[in-house]
């Protein structure tokens, strides 16, 4: 399975669109589809990014297999195998010594430019490593002429190529801070014997969603009360009278505005000494995520402008999918319409509607693909658009501009971007 296949494949296999992929890689929507579909091949950082978010190794990423162990090792206190000998005669390997010796160059120009600091050039640094060596050492292993003592000395060479690997991942990452836990953190760890932040309802119209809020602490004295407490980054923190159940935990249900980033802390309050504890419960991301559909959509074709029109020749892919989300809301979503359409000027040309097979495919991961013929008259200064349009079970309708053509005022056509 080659390289685009396999982010494909592990992205799809943890639920993610191209564009959620994009937004944890940092890099644009595009940058992914050319990934999958071998257009462009990722930055040794990316690559290294990739395992790590897919939990794989980047061998499993690009496809190689680890070396088989040799056959007949030596045991201990024994020199290597003598190499084979036909009449009677050691037969020299030809050129083996050449190929060690570029070998070692390399490593040896890969630690110089390493030492260097060229950062501009990590992928020069790391694929050789995890392409071109493996190769050539697989290449000289498999010589029946040095099946002993070359081995052995490719395998002390492949040992220092992984110091080498580590040193060249050490070096990126040495930089990196380790993030200490916030005193609200170690608040709710030294505190709380258990706290929870569980989904009950949701309001599409006010958009908001309700979730109920409960901290049980390691220890509860008479006189001690608690208050739940949301932050927001952009607007002032609610607090809501946390009840206490059954003298040993504190609860209440919270209205969570739907977009954006909400903090949710529990506050105790001695009466007795006056002493006041923030503990962090949690931060829920966009809520209003769990209850949408995750669409994706992308033009792959050729477009001509013959005599003042734009004409369409290739195919719409479109990707749908539903994302429980960090607090696993169980809503039944999926799409219930979908297609391409062509507007000029704001007004509906034509349509391509995509074939959907109902509530069945609800949470699972569609990948269609709709073929795209068209030819229409664009006049000066009027703007045509190829739009992805959907809407789901819950009544969310999705859309995305998948290219734009302006005319000028001299009836020449070009994309805007």
């Amino acid at each position: 399975m080659d390289l685009g296949r396999k982010i494909q494949e592990l992205r799809r296999g943890q639920g993610l669109s191209q564009e959620r992929l994009a937004e944890q890689m940092a890099v644009s929507r595009q940058a992914i589809s050319k990934w999958e579909s071998g257009g462009a091949i990722p930055e040794v950082d990316k690559l290294i990014q990739l395992a790590q978010l897919f939990g794989v190794t980047v061998d499993d990423l690009l496809g190689i297999a680890p070396r088989p162990e040799p056959q007949g090792a030596p045991m201990e206190g024994e020199g290597p195998p003598e190499p084979p000998e036909e009449n009677g005669e050691t037969q020299p390997p030809p050129s083996l010594e050449e190929r060690l010796r570029a070998l070692e160059g390399m490593v040896s120009a890969l630690m110089a430019e390493r030492q260097q600091g060229r950062q501009q050039k990590k992928w020069t640094m790391y694929l050789p490593l995890a392409v071109t060596i493996p190769a050539l050492v697989l290449t000289v292993c498999l010589s029946a002429y040095h099946a002993g003592r070359i081995q052995w000395q490719l395998r002390n060479l492949q040992v220092d190529l992984s110091r080498l690997n580590n040193e060249v991942i050490n070096l990126k990452y040495k930089d990196t801070p380790l993030r200490d836990p916030a005193p609200e953190e170690e608040a709710a760890a030294g505190l709380l014997a258990d706290w929870d932040i569980s989904f009950q309802d949701y309001d599409l119209e006010a958009q908001t969603i309700s979730f109920r809020l409960s901290a049980t602490p390691k220890s509860l004295r008479e006189g001690v009360t608690g208050e739940f407490i949301l932050a927001r980054k952009d607007g002032p923190a609610v607090s809501l009278p946390a009840e206490a159940v059954a003298g040993a935990m504190f609860q209440a249900v919270a209205d969570i505005p739907w977009e954006g980033e909400t903090t949710v802390s529990l506050s105790l309050l001695d009466g007795e000494t006056g002493e006041r504890n923030l503990c962090l419960l949690g931060t829920l991301r966009s809520p209003g995520d769990n209850l949408r559909l995750h669409t994706t959509a992308l033009y792959n074709g050729s477009t001509s402008f013959p005599e003042g029109k734009v004409s369409f020749q290739g195919t719409v892919q479109w990707e749908c999918w539903y994302h429980g989300g960090e607090v696993g809301i169980p809503v039944k979503n999926y799409a219930v319409s979908a297609q391409a359409a062509v507007y000029i000027d704001g007004e509906k040309i034509e349509t391509f509607p995509f074939i959907l097979n109902g509530s069945e495919d609800q949470g699972s991961l569609l990948d269609l693909r709709l073929p795209l013929v068209g030819e229409y008259p664009l006049g000066p200064n009027r703007r045509l658009e190829l739009v992805m349009e959907a809407t789901d079970a819950l009544g969310q309708e999705y859309r995305e501009v998948l290219a734009a053509y302006a005319a000028d005022e001299n009836g020449t056509i070009d994309r805007v971007e």
